[in-house]
């Protein structure tokens, strides 16, 4: 009760990371595409190279050779990225 969602500013706030929020969820479907290390190295100098030139992840990404057949702007939308979100809110409401 009482609790008022502002989706404006969780958009913000996630934005504010530059996409590396999101980067769980793209080394996991990397490691699908170029292995487990390569998604790593890939994905650490991506995220060096953003926060170096002030760029987002995604846009790092999207310069990758090896990564032109992945759907860089979906795989690094934050709003994907809900981990457990809904079954620990349903725990919660339960508990009620």
């Amino acid at each position: 009760e009482g609790l008022r969602v502002h989706p404006d500013a969780m958009r913000e706030n996630l934005a504010l990371t530059g996409g590396a929020i999101t980067s769980e969820r793209v080394a996991t479907e990397l490691a699908r595409v170029l292995g487990s290390a390569g998604a790593k190295e890939l994905l650490a100098d991506a995220a060096s190279r953003a926060r170096a030139e002030g760029r987002t992840l995604a846009s790092v990404l999207a310069e990758e050779p090896a990564l032109r057949d992945v759907d860089i702007t979906a795989l690094t939308d934050p709003t994907h990225c809900t981990g457990y979100a809904g079954e620990l809110t349903d725990r919660a409401l339960e508990r009620r």
